[in-house]
């Protein structure tokens, strides 16, 4: 290896010591490092709902549960639910606020306990 790559490497070599601060911008670009090295398909906080919800799920009514699946795994409008289900938009907005205050409700109920 030629003395001036010897050189180079070893000058790179001697950064891996400094810390960089993941707020710092990259280069002359408005990307910031956290943004590089974050992973989107981190899901442990889904997990975790997932694993608070279960329990609060177990709770509803065959009905209830089906129309959360719905509206939030296949992504069906209101209107879609109700056509499926046979009932208006308007009752699947009044199923799903008073489903979602249920659920919020066992949620702060195990929080408390």
């Amino acid at each position: 290896m030629p003395v001036t790559q010897r050189l180079l490497t070893s000058k790179e070599a001697g950064t891996v010591y400094r810390t960089r601060s993941l707020d710092r911008p990259i280069g002359d670009s408005d990307q910031l490092l956290c943004d590089l090295i974050s992973d989107p398909s981190n899901h442990f906080e889904e997990v975790d709902n997932a694993l608070t919800l279960r329990p609060a799920m177990r709770g509803l009514s065959s009905r209830e549960q089906c129309i959360l699946h719905l509206r939030f795994v296949d992504k069906l409008t209101q209107e879609q639910i109700g056509q499926q289900l046979g009932v208006s938009q308007i009752q699947i907005s009044r199923l799903l606020t008073t489903i979602l205050a249920t659920l919020l409700q066992f949620m702060r109920d195990e929080q408390a306990a």
